[in-house]
């Protein structure tokens, strides 16, 4: 949900340069592919290169990857950054998780989802850090109140959320 509320943001604001809007399938995005400066791409980020390739020149990308097993999250970024740098795009934004705020840079935790986004930043900040001119962007939400929808998802969220007792979450 967070790449359709980036689309309506930039959509919102009248951007006047073409959008590329990249998903793993299209037909969920057809309200965006009758904007005039959308482009939905159906494609895997695992495998970017043939994406930019098709659409040169991209000026920025933003990046969220969907958890999955070990390792699912990392083989989605890795590969969207290094073609990123390769393709010379300017800026990357990468969507990652707080991890304890100020600590976060050095904080990885224990919760494989966490510790993933992790290894993406640090991944993310060396390979711009090796002579890349591309800048990045590391956004680091807490809770997405969309996670308190009434399904399955959202009720257990919301245990999840009562098991943190007096503590507060950032939403």
């Amino acid at each position: 949900k967070q790449g359709g509320a980036v689309l309506e943001a930039l959509l919102a604001s009248k951007a006047d340069f073409q959008i590329l809007a990249l998903t793993r399938d299209a037909s969920k995005a057809q309200a965006f592919a009758s904007k005039s400066n959308v482009t939905v791409i159906q494609g895997d980020v695992r495998n970017p290169s043939s994406i930019f390739e098709a659409n040169k020149p991209i000026y920025g990308v933003f990046c969220v990857t969907t958890p999955g097993r070990a390792g699912a999250e990392e083989a989605q970024a890795k590969p969207l950054i290094d073609e990123s740098i390769k393709n010379g795009v300017e800026h990357f934004v990468f969507s990652s998780v707080d991890r304890g705020g100020p600590k976060s840079d050095t904080n990885p935790t224990t919760i494989e989802h966490f510790a993933s986004k992790h290894r993406i930043e640090e991944y993310l900040t060396e390979k711009c850090g090796d002579g890349s001119k591309m800048s990045y962007t590391i956004l680091r939400p807490v809770a997405f109140m969309d996670n308190l929808l009434p399904n399955f998802f959202g009720k257990g969220f919301a245990n999840m959320w009562a098991g943190v007792g007096d503590r507060p979450l950032q939403l």
